[in-house]
């Protein structure tokens, strides 16, 4: 199967509340192969890895490191994920131009139809992802402030473009009745991050969002089945 058509099989079931592993998930280490694993046995449907490069080798890291080849790398990650055929990996680029070389990786390496990005982009990024019909950009440094209308109405303009998902990814203290309400009036939902206390996850649970990102994905798990049932 061509990898468009596999994105195009891999719908986001509707009404439902997909969790994110943020990285560092469960106390390891950021961006490290222990939290892979965390995340993996966590049950979480999504991993979470930054991603910085050095030339052509992608690795995985918040900020750029003096010796890269001291990091884990994108391709291990892969690796690591590949097995698990119903776990997505959230691939939040950091710095502009990662998308290109993130995208052809994932394509040599059968995932192209598993990932989704957020983190640093411009404009040749998303025309990328956008001629690339295959992959959703939930990004959350386009608009950094989308939190009014004005800058939610930028934002749909602008995603409705390249991000087949139709999410909006912002920060949980910016969700509010009224923002939630207009970003569905057109189509859209929001994706939040980072989700770590329980009164907090209980009230992202209760709004029916795409996502939630947290570092606690199993106490996440553990409320949205107390709440959701699922």
């Amino acid at each position: 199967m061509e990898q468009t058509d596999k994105y195009l099989a891999r719908k986001l079931k509707e009404g439902y509340t997909y969790i994110t592993a943020h990285t560092g998930c469960e106390g390891t280490p950021w961006n490290s192969i222990e939290h892979i694993e965390a995340a993996l046995s966590s049950g979480a449907e999504t991993v979470e890895i930054d991603i910085q490069n050095d030339g052509e080798l992608l690795y995985l890291s918040h900020d750029p490191v003096e010796n890269p080849q001291s990091r884990p790398t994108l391709n291990t990650c892969f690796e690591m994920v590949r097995p698990h055929e119903n776990v997505l990996i959230n691939c939040d680029v950091k710095h502009f131009g990662l998308v290109g070389p993130v995208l052809a990786l994932a394509k040599s390496m059968g995932v192209a139809d598993r990932i989704h990005f957020t983190g640093q982009v411009n404009n040749e990024d998303a025309q990328l992802l956008k001629e690339s019909g295959e992959i959703s950009g939930w990004w959350n440094s386009v608009f950094p402030s989308a939190d009014n209308y004005c800058r939610l109405r930028e934002a749909v303009a602008y995603l409705n473009g390249y991000n087949r998902d139709r999410i909006i990814c912002v920060e949980y203290h910016m969700v509010n009745d009224e923002l939630l309400n207009y970003v569905r009036q057109n189509g859209y939902n929001f994706t939040v991050w980072t989700v770590d206390e329980d009164e907090d996850l209980k009230r992202m649970m209760s709004l029916g969002l795409v996502n939630i990102t947290t570092k606690r994905p199993l106490r996440a798990l553990e409320i949205r089945r107390q709440l959701l049932g699922y």
